[in-house]
């Protein structure tokens, strides 16, 4: 069982530290592929999780511009909480803004655990939770058992936030050459997933009691990742690609001929084609080369014809995303191109 506490409400500045926080999730880890969605404001500011909440990624984030490691210890209370629990928190994260290098054995590390703090932080840091523990729970620090507090801050992820919001949403994009829009576009969709975020947080869940980790769908307080791949690709194509049944002008040669019903069946098959092609995490990579080499050509000459443009996309390039045939894959050009223009 787990009690949900604590519900923040946040100026524009935290809000964005925390954006910052789910952007390290889905684009920065290395077990990013692993998280299926983010949950706003249920168990901590942010918390990763695959699909059925079976595995959780838990990320506490303070934007504050400086931290003494007994501030840090206090910090880390939910996270600490969370971890005396019996719910799947795999992954701890304090994503923080600063540490001062007199705090740290390496400064320039910007992921570490708590054996890079000096000795004398690493004390500090302890006190700072154990005193914090002790002040909720009205006990004394020397009636917490220490086992649990060293094991828990040996298996926490400090992480310093870059801000860097146009190079946050670019980890977002498997492009080869991500300068393909100007810093503003970027601006615009980091603003964009913070709206979505702050939207979310607008929904009170605190003091709900949860039987199940998967309880947490039903108040649906969560981005997923689907969701954020939607919105890159709509925004670096100019259309809604996903949810928009017309036909293309470009595509119009393709279904001359046909009767209506025919025409219907066919642009459903190449917009469920398009889905499976976007949402298909294991391949993604492929699917961003693609779109990226469709973007290139046709922003550098906007005349070019659907035949025209596979003919110029390497051959590897177009076998890598099997889930396009030869039918949607020119529908898909033919809508990317009445996007962009």
């Amino acid at each position: 069982m787990y009690k949900i506490k604590n519900t923040e409400r946040n100026n524009e500045k935290a809000s964005d530290f925390e954006t910052f926080s789910m952007l390290y999730l889905l684009g920065i880890r290395s077990d990013r592929d692993q998280i299926d969605l983010v949950l706003v404001d249920c168990f901590n500011d942010v918390t990763g999780s695959d699909d059925v909440v079976s595995r959780l990624w838990d990320v506490q984030s303070k934007g504050h511009k400086s931290n003494t490691p007994l501030q840090i210890g206090e910090h880390l209370i939910t996270l600490y909480e969370n971890f005396l629990t019996d719910f799947p928190f795999e992954h701890l994260i304090l994503f923080l803004e600063t540490v001062a290098s007199i705090h740290v054995r390496d400064a320039s590390l910007v992921i570490f655990g708590i054996s890079n703090f000096t000795g004398e932080s690493q004390e500090k840091i302890k006190e700072g939770l154990l005193r914090e523990f002790a002040r909720r729970n009205s006990i004394l620090p020397s009636e917490i058992p220490t086992d649990k507090v060293n094991s828990f801050l040996e298996s926490v992820d400090f992480v310093l936030c870059t801000k860097d919001k146009i190079k946050n949403i670019k980890n977002l994009i498997e492009f080869k050459n991500k300068d393909v829009r100007g810093d503003d576009f970027f601006i615009e969709i980091f603003n964009e997933i913070r709206g979505m975020q702050s939207n979310l947080k607008s929904t009170n869940v605190e003091y709900s009691v949860l039987n199940a980790p998967s309880d947490i769908l039903f108040f649906r307080k969560y981005i997923t990742r689907n969701q954020i791949v939607t919105l890159l690709v709509n925004r670096l194509v100019g259309i809604e690609l996903f949810s928009n049944h017309g036909i293309p002008i470009d595509f119009i040669p393709y279904v001359e001929g046909m009767d209506r019903e025919d025409v219907r069946d066919l642009i459903q098959n190449c917009v469920a084609a398009i889905c499976r092609t976007f949402f298909d995490k294991n391949n993604k990579v492929n699917v961003w080369r693609f779109l990226e080499a469709t973007i290139k050509f046709l922003m550098k000459d906007s005349t070019l014809g659907v035949e025209e443009i596979v003919g110029q996309i390497p051959e590897q390039t177009l076998r890598g995303v099997p889930t396009l045939d030869s039918t949607s894959t020119r529908f898909l050009i033919a809508r990317i191109k009445d996007g962009l223009q």
